[in-house]
């Protein structure tokens, strides 16, 4: 025979079940024969979970069970230590983790979590005219060569000076990526006037210039 605990059974933590035989036809010498037994009826250990539900792509974070007395998480993939009632879990992808616990009386409960991995924004430099920009966030930070550009939070960084630039975006679920560095050239072009202007001849010309410059200053020329 089986037997099932019923919920008052469970409510009351034990139940007694009797056993009884008889003479199957009544006509012989045997009497009805009993006998009882109580069990124990131990409750399942109620195991909850908590830990962060959002994660930025590479991040980690912690999450912990209890109710218990040992515990196995599943799956393992992602996990610091699987068997650890809290640990550190770093998923690639969204995954559901599934909690078992089991008390010292060898009774077992489960919960269940489920950790959603957020991509990290995109963060690349382009360089339009005289002006770096980036890509869609939320805020921004520009840094030149390593050091930070204080009151730089624009998507846009105008008339920079030459030199390795990166920008930190943070997105709307506060999940941040840094670019790589964008090399910017500053090329100056001195104003001329008066005082130092010079001239080319013969213009136009398929040969060699003659190049007149005033004799008070001092001049390079750089082939180009």
């Amino acid at each position: 025979a089986t037997y099932t605990p019923g919920p008052l059974d469970i409510a009351a933590g034990t139940a007694t079940l009797t056993i009884t035989t008889d003479d199957p036809d009544s006509t012989g010498p045997c009497g009805a024969a009993a006998d009882a037994m109580t069990l124990v009826i131990n409750p399942l250990p109620t195991v909850s979970v908590v830990g962060g539900l959002n994660m930025c792509a590479g991040d980690t974070v912690t999450i912990s069970g209890s109710g218990a007395t040992t515990y196995q998480w599943s799956p393992a993939s992602g996990l610091e230590d699987p068997m650890a009632g809290t640990t550190n879990a770093y998923p690639g992808t969204t995954t559901a983790y599934t909690l078992n616990g089991t008390d010292a009386s060898g009774c077992t409960g489960q919960d269940t979590l489920t950790i959603t991995v957020v991509a990290l924004p995109s963060a690349i430099i382009q360089e339009v005219n005289d002006t770096l920009i980036t890509s869609q966030g939320l805020v921004y930070q520009w840094y030149l060569n390593g050091t930070l550009l204080s009151g730089e939070t624009a998507y846009f960084l105008a008339t920079p000076i030459s030199g390795n630039y990166t920008v930190l975006i943070t997105d709307s679920n506060n999940c941040q990526s840094l670019s790589a560095p964008y090399s910017y050239s500053h090329i100056s072009i001195p104003t001329l006037n008066g005082h130092n202007a010079f001239s080319i001849y013969p213009n136009p010309n398929s040969g060699y210039f003659n190049i007149k410059l005033p004799t008070e200053h001092q001049y390079g020329l750089t082939e180009i």
